[in-house]
């Protein structure tokens, strides 16, 4: 268990781990907790992924993978992962919203990570999200949704957030993968 007045960090052994991540411990906004693979992309974690921290919660995630066949949904405050990969989200058809990442939440950073893989409509999703940036990203819209309800698909979502900041974010093969015409390499809904 970390530290709660932060300082710590807990270096994870290269290998693939199944557990569900549900709570994560928390730092200072002086002093952040750090939670890093032993070497980047060599720390796969394959189970269920529900992050959810307190508002004055400050973390570090690096090099990590999260592959599951479910959105990976982020509530998180003051969090940065650092060059993590997200791959893979919830495959679905009608009333399902489905992502890779579903971010709730303020204050993230995403930085130099990469979201893939088949799942959902989304790849990314900020939803109600606030003051957060992802900076160096790729991106790539796999499908995975199978209903053909007028609903959006895209890369990116912006969905009733606000002061948020894609910087040289890069989508690729945006084409490739939709089930219907209500498509778009990045889509500002509800704000």
């Amino acid at each position: 268990l970390l530290s709660t007045s932060g300082g710590d960090t807990l270096i994870i052994n290269n290998g693939t781990y199944t557990e569900n991540i549900t709570t994560i411990s928390h730092g200072t906004s002086s002093n952040s907790n750090v939670i890093m693979a032993e070497n980047d992309g060599g720390v796969i974690i394959t189970g269920g992924f529900y992050i959810e921290t307190l508002e004055n919660a400050f973390t570090k995630i690096i090099g990590v993978k999260f592959k599951s066949a479910e959105s990976k949904a982020c509530a998180l405050y003051n969090t940065k992962f650092i060059r993590c990969a997200f791959e893979g989200g919830e495959v679905c058809a009608s009333n399902c919203d489905g992502a890779v990442n579903w971010a709730c939440g303020s204050w993230q950073l995403y930085e130099d990570c990469w979201f893939y893989g088949v799942g959902g409509r989304y790849t990314f999703v900020a939803y109600e999200v606030d003051h957060t940036i992802l900076r160096r990203c790729v991106i790539r819209h796999d499908g995975g949704y199978s209903a053909d309800e007028g609903n959006p698909e895209a890369p990116i979502a912006n969905y009733g957030s606000h002061h948020m900041s894609y910087q040289n974010v890069i989508v690729i093969d945006n084409t490739l993968k939709y089930t219907n015409d209500y498509t778009a390499s990045y889509y500002v809904t509800g704000h």
